[in-house]
């Protein structure tokens, strides 16, 4: 058997959780956490992965993280493949139209912030990191257009 040390499982779960919040992305992580405490040959991991939902939880209270079944991201992933998008380039800026069946309520844009200036007021919230600004669609519509200006 091979012997790990014992700050790799912990850095590898703490590095997924970094990843997850930093690109803002989906990550599944299956896992049966009852084999930690019913396997003698997986005891040594416990302290691993009580740390890891110990960050997943404190990261997901601070807002950074959203912790859910996977079913729930499932259904999130069908939703993302049934919204049409379309993006035309101006020599002013980006002409966005986003069409979903379901409607719209919190879909989220990203656009780089090297290239573009947020939208003007509408039905949306905009937030930003160090290189993206996030329109977060605020409307039950399943149909709308934005502008986002050019700099």
């Amino acid at each position: 058997t091979v012997r790990r040390n014992d700050s790799q499982p912990v850095l590898w779960l703490q590095r997924t959780v970094e990843y997850a919040v930093d690109n803002r992305v989906v990550r599944l992580l299956y896992s049966h956490p009852y084999d930690l405490f019913e396997s003698s040959r997986l005891r040594d991991y416990r302290p691993a992965f009580i740390s890891f939902l110990d960050l997943m939880e404190q990261t997901q209270a601070q807002g950074h993280l959203n912790v859910q079944s996977m079913s729930y991201f499932a259904e999130f992933m069908l939703q993302m493949l049934k919204t049409e998008y379309s993006f035309t380039n101006r020599s002013n800026g980006l002409d966005v139209h986003v069409r979903k069946p379901a409607g719209l309520q919190g879909l989220t844009l990203a656009f780089p912030q090297s290239k573009f200036l947020p939208p003007q007021k509408g039905a949306w919230q905009v937030q930003s990191d160090n290189d993206l600004f996030f329109v977060t669609l605020d409307t039950a519509a399943d149909e709308t257009h934005l502008f986002v200006p050019a700099r």
